[in-house]
């Protein structure tokens, strides 16, 4: 009988029984945020083939350890440096202060014919839906926010990515407004948002 080989044989075969076959929730976890971070709640179970109340006992002990870290754009590794938008930021700081992004009705201003006796030109609106942040000069939180001061002149601010120009229209809470003057803003060389600055239209 050959001790050695046997205590080798042996020593092999529980070698195989303890081998890793598969990864676990957390290993799973981990390498979806390495591959696409950040990443929503059901896109991670879904990434990862895990589910919700399997992820949620492993979010509190990675979020503990510091290990991931959770972001208005979802979940990413601890270390992740999200370099969000200008327009991204103020959309978060608008959120937190009680605002929120929202559909509206506007109407895209378009020049007809000129009268030959006038000189004008006829105008027509064009319908179109668009989104934006609408910030009345009464919301001294939301004004804080976006960190705009609405003068007199105006009835209220749109912050929206929408091109639209000075003589469009818009919807709002069953009222029209008036483009009456226009500000973009830019994050470095690129246009992040426009300031679109309003009147009411009487009824």
């Amino acid at each position: 009988m050959n001790n050695k080989e046997d205590c080798g044989s042996a020593n092999f075969e529980d070698y195989k029984k303890s081998d890793i076959t598969k990864l676990g929730a957390g290993a799973k976890i981990l390498i979806a945020l390495i591959k696409g971070q950040p990443l929503k709640r059901i896109d991670l179970c879904k990434n990862t083939g895990i589910d919700e109340s399997t992820f949620n006992r492993y979010k509190r002990f990675l979020l503990n350890e510091r290990i991931i870290k959770k972001t208005p754009k979802g979940y990413c590794l601890y270390g992740f440096n999200d370099l969000s938008s200008y327009w991204d930021r103020v959309q978060k700081n608008c959120l937190e202060a009680g605002g929120s992004l929202i559909d509206l009705k506007a109407q895209k201003l378009e020049l007809g014919d000129q009268n030959p006796i006038s000189g004008h030109y006829e105008t027509n609106y064009n319908p179109i839906s668009i989104q934006g942040i609408m910030i009345h000069r009464g919301a001294i939180e939301l004004k804080a926010a976006a960190s705009v001061l609405i003068p007199d002149a105006y009835s209220a601010f749109l912050l929206t990515q929408a091109s639209i120009l000075e003589g469009d229209r818009l919807s709002w809470r069953d009222d029209l407004y008036e483009v009456k003057d226009l500000e973009e803003i830019f994050d470095g060389n690129e246009l992040s948002f426009r300031i679109a600055k309003l009147v009411l239209i009487p009824k």
